[in-house]
């Protein structure tokens, strides 16, 4: 996504729109981390259990 903005062309609404991104404020961030320098994280993802639900399925 950034490196999409960076080649021109694009805008935050638009990229905002084609990758499900709630706010371009998000987007700004984004590029704005990639342009200093700092690694880009992902903010969801899969989390591990810590704890689960005993389930008997007898």
């Amino acid at each position: 996504m950034v490196q999409e903005y960076l080649a021109g062309g694009t805008s935050y609404p638009k990229l905002c729109t084609e990758y499900d991104i709630s706010n371009p404020a998000v987007v700004y961030q984004r590029v704005s981390l990639y342009n200093s320098g700092q690694l880009l994280q992902t903010t969801r993802g899969s989390a591990p259990m810590t704890k689960g639900r005993k389930n008997d399925l007898r």
